[in-house]
């Protein structure tokens, strides 16, 4: 992603750019001037308040620049979240191992391990019968 996206991760510029009681999803990183590119180290969400979210961040130390994506509901901030965790989880200098978590009270299930789920379920019953 080109350095021209990212913002810098400041309470006051949080506040300044940030909509106030919006859920959405946030990038975290820092940006190389070799490159001219945003590396994002830290993926997340917020089901609520993006805002109050970043300008409280516990990684403002090790990541200087973000990116938000305003969400209209915590569903798609979920769903957006988990496609942009798979999409990167694999980098070496992610902060975030673990699978983003649905929604409270939800239960929802992520969209990419359902559906690999069901993928190689479908695989494996279809070899069964293949064998029969």
């Amino acid at each position: 992603m080109k350095t021209h996206n990212a913002i810098l991760l400041t309470p006051e510029v949080v506040r300044g750019v940030v909509v106030k009681d919006s859920p959405g999803v946030y990038l975290l990183g820092n940006c190389s001037p070799e490159t001219n590119t945003f590396e994002i180290t830290y993926i997340g969400r917020s089901d609520k308040c993006l805002q109050k979210r970043l300008g409280s961040h516990n990684h403002t130390e090790n990541c200087e620049y973000f990116v938000h994506l305003p969400c209209p509901d915590a569903t798609e901030a979920f769903f957006l979240e988990c496609y942009l965790w798979h999409a990167l989880k694999s980098s070496p200098i992610m902060l975030n191992r673990i699978h983003p978590s649905s929604p409270e009270g939800t239960g929802m299930e992520c969209p990419f391990c359902s559906t690999a789920k069901h993928f190689f379920q479908f695989v494996r019953e279809r070899e069964a019968k293949a064998k029969r």
